[in-house]
């Protein structure tokens, strides 16, 4: 009887959960410029910000050495292009981005950062300067190479309620193609507005 009783509160709770609906449907990016909190990483402090105006896209990446990020070491930003797609999935309501990068700006913010880069010839330079952007896409730094101008990429993002994310990158999931697009977000990291 006890196991009756039981079972019948679980069925009622079943059935009065809400049922699983499809994601709201994504709020738009364009004209939008987004940021982050200075969050942990690694051994640093990352504060990015993503804006996308007129079918151009700025995405920048700020190291810190603080955790209120006020300490600047590096800024690195991706320039390009960007075309919005259609939703890839009525359940998720995820929108597909693609994008064409032109420029990959490394700036050092910090004198450490300048001597360091030019005593290792960081992507083959040895004139950094404070302050000074250098385009590095299509270079070897520290060695890795530097995704080159003109490669498009291919994401998905999702944007609700003022926070916004893109997608999750994995080995079957790597964005070189339209067939390779993230299925996933990552919800590691959000953008708000």
């Amino acid at each position: 009887m006890k196991t009756l009783i039981i079972s019948l509160v679980m069925l009622s709770l079943l059935a009065c959960q809400k049922k699983e609906t499809a994601n709201e449907p994504s709020e738009s990016i364009e004209g939008s410029s987004w940021g982050s909190n200075c969050a942990p990483a690694g051994q640093l402090y990352d504060f990015r910000t993503a804006n996308f105006t007129n079918g151009q896209f700025s995405m920048t990446s700020s190291a810190y050495a603080d955790y209120r990020c006020s300490t600047g070491l590096l800024k690195m930003e991706a320039k390009g292009t960007y075309t919005i797609g259609s939703v890839i999935s009525s359940t998720t309501n995820y929108v597909a981005i693609d994008e064409v990068l032109i420029n990959m700006l490394v700036t050092p913010l910090n004198a450490s950062v300048v001597n360091s880069y030019n005593t290792n010839s960081f992507c083959g330079f040895t004139n950094w300067a404070l302050g000074v952007a250098k385009d590095v896409a299509g270079l070897v730094c520290n060695g890795e190479q530097v995704t080159a101008s003109g490669t498009a990429g291919f994401d998905i993002y999702y944007a609700s309620n003022g926070v916004l994310n893109f997608g999750l990158f994995d080995a079957s999931h790597d964005g070189s193609s339209a067939s390779t697009r993230p299925v996933d977000l990552d919800k590691s990291f959000n953008y708000t507005k």
